[in-house]
């Protein structure tokens, strides 16, 4: 299975090679680079151009917001025709907040 699996990526590269031989290149060019990493603090850190170190946790990356609403809030916003039917959910979590969301409808 494993062979299998690297002779696979392995023609995809040969066949990536032809096609930009022949002027095709409609598929995005995989680059490798170089990162400095480092485990500081309970987080990732990468160093940038300066060679300042800067966080690259998700958790720090982007803060964590939320609102207050009513449950029939989100009733009403999950009834809405742009939701497909039966896809929609809502759940109770930790006590103290909901979950919800659906499937967006495909529009025709």
């Amino acid at each position: 299975m494993y062979a299998q699996r690297s002779l696979s990526s392995v023609t995809v590269r040969r066949l990536k090679e032809d096609l930009r031989k022949l002027n095709i290149e409609s598929f995005p060019e995989r680059k490798v680079v170089q990162i400095d990493l480092r485990h500081y603090d309970r987080s990732w850190e990468r160093r940038d151009s300066e060679g300042e170190w800067r966080s690259i946790s998700p958790e720090k990356a982007a803060p964590p917001s939320s609102s207050s609403s009513r449950r029939s809030s989100a009733d009403a916003w999950l009834s809405d025709p742009r939701i497909e039917p039966g896809t929609s959910y809502v759940l109770f979590r930790n006590g103290n907040s909901w979950k919800f969301g659906g499937v967006k409808r495909v529009s025709a």
